[in-house]
């Protein structure tokens, strides 16, 4: 186990020892990930459980991915991988009960069916626990990246970013926003991204307005804004960027909006005071530039998420519940969280 992931490991463990649980309960394929560090093994289905206790790691899977976990893990490793046929709430219940764990934390994101048959096995097993929600616990470590996923997440964005520099010079009117979105797609593959992060999107003209248009048969003109979503994944972590660009040479009433809308997020940066974002703060408001008006301004708000799995992620404040890390920063262009 490489030295990030035993600080994965010992983060969530003092977390445990903070709280009081004997045993934390994994399913989500995004924190198992995380946590064991196993690269390009998972994917949409969920095949895996994990129960963690204060000596031991133990992952219980089947056959179509014990291989893989074997290889990326080791046999030698502190990983017990168990491939049995037992069902997953079955095997859990059975691990907490050997374990003795009276308090086991489970994760947020498991099925309530997954927690009723954890329930009976504990039954079955005989054994008394209380099964505390970790309300968010994992998400919230998982926000902090250390070195490995820094260096993951760069690369994820420097082939998204390679994508972008080829996209920018290949449209041209007439092209329609499928062929777009399969060549800006088709360019991150050839720059080494083992997948998209999600589907991309391609808006132009009058769907160039709708944050999440489903690219079609529009072919773009002269003048026209396109607007793009996209992002490479590179050993499952997400890069995720929009960018707009037009069709073209740009005019001067599109300079303009470009113009006022690239200031925008600098006035609220400036609005927030002591840690709190100013809901009002006049760059919030409807503005003139140039002679021109924009009625309405987006809210300022952090970078593209980025990271393993879903899309929550930090936002200008606190999440509620919780405060920032002590001895961290914000990064507002991505939105994350890094040691000081």
């Amino acid at each position: 186990m490489s030295e990030a992931q035993e600080g994965r490991v010992a983060r969530l463990r003092a977390l445990m020892g903070e709280r009081g649980y004997d045993a934390v309960v994994l399913r989500n394929n995004a924190d198992l990930r995380w946590l064991t560090g196993a690269e390009r093994t998972f994917d949409d289905e969920v095949a895996h459980t994990a129960v963690v206790t204060a000596d031991a790691l133990l992952l219980h899977t089947d056959s179509r991915y014990y291989n893989t976990f074997m290889e990326r893990l080791g046999p030698d490793g502190p990983w017990e991988v168990d491939m049995g046929r037992t069902p997953h709430a079955a095997w859990a219940a059975h691990a907490l009960a050997s374990a003795r764990a009276r308090v086991a934390a489970v994760e947020d994101t498991v099925a309530v069916g997954f927690v009723d048959d954890l329930e009976h096995g504990l039954d079955v097993e005989s054994w008394a626990c209380l099964m505390p929600r970790l309300h968010g616990a994992i998400s919230r470590l998982r926000m902090v990246k250390d070195d490995e996923e820094l260096a993951l997440l760069r690369r994820a964005q420097e082939i998204t970013d390679a994508a972008w520099g080829h996209i920018r010079s290949y449209v041209r009117p007439g092209m329609s926003e499928l062929e777009i979105r399969a060549e800006l797609e088709r360019s991150m593959f050839e720059h080494g991204a083992e997948a998209v992060s999600f589907a991309s999107i391609v808006a132009a003209g009058p769907q160039g307005a709708s944050p999440h248009a489903q690219p079609g048969e529009y072919r773009v003109r002269e003048g026209d804004f396109v607007t793009m979503d996209f992002g490479a994944l590179y050993h499952d972590y997400h890069a995720d960027m929009t960018r707009t660009l037009v069709v073209g040479e740009p005019s001067d009433k599109q300079r303009e909006v470009y113009d006022v809308v690239r200031r925008a997020p600098r006035g609220g940066r400036r609005g927030r005071q002591g840690g709190r974002h100013r809901r009002r703060h006049p760059s919030h408001r409807p503005a003139r530039h140039r002679g021109g008006r924009i009625r309405r301004l987006l809210r300022a708000r952090p970078g593209p998420r980025r990271g393993r799995g879903d899309s929550r992620g930090p936002q200008l404040q606190p999440p509620v519940g919780g405060a920032r890390p002590r001895g961290r920063r914000r990064d507002h262009r991505a939105g994350h969280l890094y040691p000081r």
